[in-house]
Parts: structure tokens; sequence; C-alpha cells
């Protein structure tokens, strides 16, 4: 039996698509084998009537081999869509955190993993100008989440101000309204495959380190996905080699090494988790 509140809800979602259906002649679905971005390709696969694209973006070692699988599977296979594979070809995720340090999705000058991995791929496919995307991006996300969407979105749709840009003109939620729980009863209710890398890691493992990682998602890392932390540990250890350390007001500031407090929270993880190293040859 269905919950009235996740009924209520999943017709709210509904509702969504179906107010930017006809908008214009292109469509997509960003897609990343999370169980939101499942729970949004399930809905509009249901209620869109217009043709639509689904895009899915790897992040150069950063990505686990299943949750490539798995995309495949779900979009051409289970839903029997065509899925537009996108890569840049030209970074390294671990490279890049070594330079630049823990990044944000929030932060302007700290979303570089976001800006390198996500926009550019978007940007050089240049086929999404002129057209409304799906997202999975929800209130119940976070703070900041909610209060960017309260902002800019009015009941699930942003009509963005340059419509020829690679995110497309119109930018729909169908799941703003839903929990964390609501997403999972829906997968649950309607029997949809669910991404493999959830059980083996803790996430997705669209991003397998990822700045919201926790301690149990890590410690599963460690144990499921040994060439991931492998990684992980010597981009670690590089940002700490590099700290930059400045007095500024009489205090102390700690620098070069992306956000403060997404490393201050990954080098806990480290010290709790490094009891192994020498099982990787690392000192």
């Amino acid at each position: 039996m269905i919950n009235s509140s996740l009924e209520t809800i999943k017709e709210t979602a509904e509702n969504i698509i179906s107010s930017v259906d006809g908008s214009y002649n292109n469509y997509y679905v960003l897609f990343s084998g999370g169980k939101d971005s499942l729970c949004v390709l399930d809905l509009v696969a249901k209620n869109l009537k217009s043709d639509f694209k689904v895009v899915y973006i790897e992040i150069p070692s950063n990505t686990h081999p299943l949750c490539n699988e798995y995309a495949h599977y779900i979009v051409e296979d289970y839903h029997g869509l065509d899925l537009v594979h996108l890569k840049s070809e030209d970074d390294n995720f671990f490279e890049l955190l070594k330079r630049y340090g823990y990044p944000s999705c929030i932060g302007y000058h700290s979303k570089w993993c976001l800006n390198r991995f996500k926009n550019i791929p978007l940007k050089k496919y240049r086929k999404l100008k002129y057209a409304v995307g799906f997202s999975g991006m929800k209130i119940a996300d976070s703070s900041n989440r909610k209060r960017y969407l309260s902002e800019r979105f009015s009941e699930g749709v942003k009509i963005n101000k340059k419509t020829y840009t690679f995110w497309g003109a119109i930018t729909a939620l169908p799941i703003i309204h839903f929990s964390k729980t609501d997403v999972w009863n829906y997968i649950k209710i309607d029997k949809l495959p669910v991404n493999p890398c959830y059980e083996l890691i803790g996430n997705s493992g669209n991003c397998v380190i990822c700045p919201y990682n926790t301690f149990s998602t890590m410690q599963k890392i460690k144990e499921n996905a040994p060439l991931f932390f492998q990684e992980w540990l010597e981009a670690h250890e590089t940002i700490k080699a590099n700290l930059v350390y400045e007095k500024r007001k009489g205090k102390i500031w700690i620098t070069n090494c992306g956000l403060w407090h997404v490393f201050r929270r990954f080098d806990k993880y480290y010290h709790t988790l490094k009891t192994d190293l020498a099982k990787w040859g690392i000192k």
C-alpha cells in the first residue's frame, strides 16, 4: 500500500513534469546512477510525452566501473532509452585534488569538481541549448540547498536567464519535495533496480571520493574499493605536505587544502583509517 504523503508528492512531481512538457523540442534527464536521479528518470519516463535524452557524466579516475555499467543497464536495457555518456578526457580527479584541495558544490571558488567534471563536458556536448533539463535536487538535501531552491525555483521549475546555455532553457525538479525516505520508498514500491555501489561502498559510485562522504562510507571504500582508497590516501598525504600556515590578525590560518572544514573532517578519517597504511606501501 502506497503511503498517502508519498502519493501526494508523487502527484506533485508528475504535475511538474507535465507543466514543462511541450515547452521546447529538446528534453534531457541528468542521470548520475544515484537514487535521486533514478527516481527522476523513472518519473520522467512514465509521465513525459515528449522524447528525451538521458545524459550521464563519468568522473575520470573517481567513478566506480560498476556505476558506469549500472547507468548503461538502467537506461538502455531497463528503460529502453539511449544514453549519452560524457567524460572529460583532459583531467584526473585525484591529480586535481592534490592541486586544489577538497572541493564543494556550494562555494563558487571551491566547486572546481563541478566545474571541471560536469560543466565542461556539458558545455562541449553543445546539444542541450534551448532544452528542458530534469534534475534530482531536493529541498531536503541540505539547508544550503533548501535556501538555493527556495530562492531560484518556483513550483519546482526555473526558467534560466540565458536559454541557450549548456544547462538549457528550463530546469525542472520533479522530486524537489521528496525526502530521502520518500525516494527509497518510491524505488522500493516501483521495484526499481538499485545501483550495486550503494551496498558495496555506501554511495552511488559516480563520485567515489566525495566531500560529503561519512566515515562509514570511507570504511566501505577502504574494504571494498581499495584502489580508490589508495588514490585518496596518496592525495591526502600530498595535501597535508603542502599546507600553508598564515598569520592573520594574531591567528594562524591553514590554507592550500581546499575547504578547511572538509579537509579537517577527511584528516580525521585519515588518522583513524591509516592503521593499514603499510598494506598499501605508504609510510
